[in-house]
Parts: structure tokens; sequence; C-alpha cells
């Protein structure tokens, strides 16, 4: 009694095209497909079994207008007139806050950020495709460039893979 399929990352279940339930499909990225390089293997093939699951039937909501041109460039049998764009949603608790100073204050205090320099603040699986390492390069440059003045780099993330050179970077 299912009137809809509605897949947020996975591809869609043979049990639900068995019983001819519409489907949806909830797409961010091509990246998988457009910068092999930077997935696992494993992780490729569950992206590229996602996309052959979609059938010319389904509604592929998208994130992105260059997600959608992505997905009907290397997606010939997709109608161009069932996929949509949607942009992602913001939660009301991401708003501003009427005291700033307060906010950061907690945060430095936290997590050990010095008070009275600058910072960087990188957000991100270390792992390739996010490219922290030309980060950690950037700041290095930025840093030398501001003489006396200090500058803070506050990275924020969990461990990813293929991740050593960004690790030694890092540690220098």
């Amino acid at each position: 009694n299912t009137d809809v399929f509605h897949s947020t990352y996975f591809n869609i279940p043979n049990a639900v095209r068995n019983h001819e339930i519409p489907c949806v499909l909830t797409h961010h990225d091509l990246i998988p497909i457009k910068f092999p390089q930077f997935y696992e293997y494993k992780k490729r093939i569950g992206f590229q079994r996602i996309i052959e699951s979609i059938s010319e039937k389904d509604v592929v909501v998208c994130s992105s207008s260059r997600t959608r041109t992505d997905l009907l460039d290397h997606c010939s049998w997709i109608r161009e007139s069932n996929v949509l764009v949607a942009p992602l949603g913001v939660e009301s608790s991401f708003s501003p806050v009427d005291d700033c100073a307060a906010g950061r204050q907690r945060l430095q205090d936290r997590y050990g950020i010095p008070k009275d320099t600058p910072y960087v603040l990188t957000l991100g699986t270390s792992e390739p495709r996010k490219n922290l390492t030309n980060s950690l390069v950037a700041f290095s440059r930025l840093s030398s460039r501001m003489e006396k003045r200090a500058i803070t780099l506050v990275i924020s993330g969990p461990s990813g893979w293929l991740n050593r050179e960004t690790d030694e970077l890092v540690e220098e």
C-alpha cells in the first residue's frame, strides 16, 4: 500500500520496482563519476548502482542546477522533465546569533582556539576529494606573508582515506 518510494541516497530496490511503485530519488552530485580518483572502488561501484537504478519514469530531485545538468548529461535515459532542482534548506537553528562575541568566546574556549588572533577554519573529512592538502599549502603561504601578525589554522572533521600526505603537512 505504498504510494511513493523516496530514496534520499540509496538505489531503488528491486522489490519496489517489482510492485511498480512510483519512485523519487534525491541526488546531490555526480562527483564519484566525474572525479573517480577521489573515491574508493567500492564507493564508485555503489554510486554507479544508484545511477543505474534510476528509470525513465522516476522523478529525480537534485540539490543544484549543476547536479541536474551533470545527471542529464550522464544519463540519457532520464527524462529532462522528470529532473527537478530543490536547493537544500537550512534549519532555523542555523541563524544569526544575537551575541556573536559570546558564542565565539565559548567555541574558542571549548576548542583551544587563540582568542586574540585571527583564524582560518576548515571543515571536512580528510580525504582527496576535499583537497585539504591545497588548503594547507595556501594557509602556509598566507601565514608567511602576515609577517609578525599571528594567524591560526583550525582543522575540524574526521579522518578519511588516502590522507597520509595531508597528515604529514598538518604535522609540519
